[in-house]
């Protein structure tokens, strides 16, 4: 980043002598809409004095002052949108989409569900899980890696931070050689964007909003869904489409095609690519979709036209927003459960429709059961007396939603029980944890009692990551260590993306078994 040229005295050209380090106006603008969440037509010039701009930058470093002695708050409520920031996602921000457009009931009930929680609740359901763990530190591997690339940070700034997220934390969610090869994948596919378009054309981690014009009773009202791209490659003269790029580590298969989490970053982007008046300023014909999922997949990539995707935004986007924002009084808005839509929402363990849906399912059960034990018709048995393969595919299929429920309700009625309701059928009582050590009592222990300690070594995966770390030249002696074991085939559903087993089990399965 260039420097800023300076008076005799030291001091910023332009700046006013009262200002946070002697700051430009322009200066001032640039850290309140970078830092402080400004928008830029909130600092645009005249939409602010000088003084504000001053007492604005103050507060803004003031407050995030606050938050870094408090950490990062677990809940926060804008205002102005009566929205929840939750956990870094807003409720009805883009990596959401694909649930309240698909179940509108489901943001009203979730703020509902949220608004009832205590503290400690709150931080619970806010924990972040082992694969959301993951995902963070492989984002921030590639924002990392492609900065240095871009330029905006040095190439001993990139290798300081991987090593930081090679160093094994509590929960062992570190960065190593197998997460660095995922990671490349996305590296290397913005790679060459930056070489094809420019740098200045590729934008990372770039905070997008996209006013979506509400529909029905609240026409002429407009709703900013506000979010955060992996990045965004600007169209060209010679490149005239807008390309969106959304990096997943996780396993579970995402689908590219007419996915709305990127398609409604592509709507935020349009609004940086068109002047006041909402005319583009750029000659884009259409929209490139790359969803990177290293662990299923690889790249995928879907294209639409502009036309397309202003389309989906009237005609599908604005009417299923409007619900969702105002389901108690719209006449559209229904729970629509379904295990994408289901699966992160906060409301699900008190959500009537996913337990109306599981019931039914148990009592879709109990008639395959008794239908296949009690009804002796063709196919009902086979020659073995037992149970048919269909029956018991489906059997195991609907159990396992039962299961899963099943711990939604728990936690559900473990929280209103807390808060003083009464549930019948249950109630609270007294539960003692294990016992544990107290802090500085194992150093302590362990010079006086070293027989209290038992040898424990660290995982192979750990291993390596902490000896890729310290750079040590050791990696290749540990990894003469190390047996992998052979695959092993394990029932799955049949919407698993892993690929079908068909070689032969190892033996070692079938001793494991006459062992146990």
């Amino acid at each position: 980043m260039a420097k800023a040229k300076t008076s005799d005295k030291g001091k910023i050209k332009g700046a006013h002598p009262t200002a946070p380090g002697g700051m430009s106006e322009a200066q001032l603008r640039k850290e309140l809409t970078t830092q402080h969440n400004y928008l830029d037509a909130e600092v645009d010039e005249g939409a602010m004095s000088w003084t504000e701009l001053i007492d604005a930058v103050i507060e803004g470093r003031k407050a995030r002052e606050r938050e870094d002695k408090a950490g990062p708050p677990l809940l926060v409520r804008d205002p102005d949108t009566n929205d929840y920031a939750f956990n870094g996602h807003a409720g009805t921000g883009p990596s959401s989409a694909h649930r309240w457009l698909s179940c509108t009931k489901s943001l009203g009930a979730s703020r509902r569900f949220l608004d009832t929680l205590t503290p400690n609740q709150q931080a619970e359901v806010a924990k972040s899980s082992t694969a959301a763990r993951q995902g963070t530190t492989a984002h921030s591997a590639g924002e990392a890696e492609l900065s240095a690339i871009l330029g905006h940070t040095t190439v001993a700034e990139r290798d300081a931070t991987l090593l930081e997220l090679a160093v094994i934390p509590e929960d062992g969610e570190s960065y190593d050689d197998e997460m660095a090869e995922h990671v490349s994948l996305y590296v290397d596919l913005i790679s060459e964007f930056i070489e094809e378009r420019g740098a200045e054309n590729v934008l990372l981690e770039q905070k997008l909003e996209a006013a979506v014009w509400l529909t029905g009773d609240h026409e002429g009202n407009y709703y900013l869904v506000r979010g955060s791209a992996d990045a965004v490659i600007n169209p060209t003269k010679a490149h005239k489409n807008l390309v969106i790029v959304d990096y997943k580590h996780g396993e579970a298969d995402v689908d590219v095609e007419e996915n709305d989490q990127v398609r409604t970053y592509a709507l935020g982007a349009l609004g940086d690519l068109t002047d006041d008046d909402g005319n583009l300023t750029v000659d884009l014909e259409r929209i490139t979709y790359y969803i990177v999922q290293p662990r299923n997949g690889g790249v995928k990539m879907w294209e639409e036209s502009l036309d397309a995707l202003l389309d989906w935004r009237d005609e599908t986007l604005a009417p299923a927003l409007t619900a969702a924002l105002y389901d108690d009084e719209s006449a559209t808005a229904e729970f629509v459960p379904s295990d994408k839509s289901c699966q992160w929402c906060p409301a699900r363990g008190a959500c009537p429709a996913l337990s109306l849906q599981r019931m039914e399912a148990a009592t879709e059960l109990f008639d395959v059961i008794t239908e296949t034990e009690f009804e002796e018709g063709p196919g009902a048995f086979p020659e073995t007396g037992l149970m048919e393969d269909a029956a018991l595919g489906r059997l195991l299929e609907q159990v396992n939603g039962l299961m899963s429920i099943q711990e939604d309700l728990k936690a559900e009625v473990q929280r209103r029980l807390h808060r003083g309701a009464e549930i019948p059928g249950f109630k609270m009582v007294s539960y003692t944890p294990p016992r544990k050590w107290k802090e500085g009592a194992k150093e302590d222990l362990r010079e006086r009692f070293p027989e209290l300690f038992a040898e424990k070594i660290i995982t192979p995966k750990q291993a390596l990551a902490l000896l890729q770390a310290s750079k040590e030249e050791a990696v290749e002696d540990v990894t003469g260590y190390i047996e992998t074991p052979d695959p092993r085939p394990v029932a799955a559903p049949e919407m698993d993306r892993r690929k079908k087993w068909t070689g032969e089990a190892p033996e070692s399965m079938f001793t494991e078994l006459e062992a146990d």
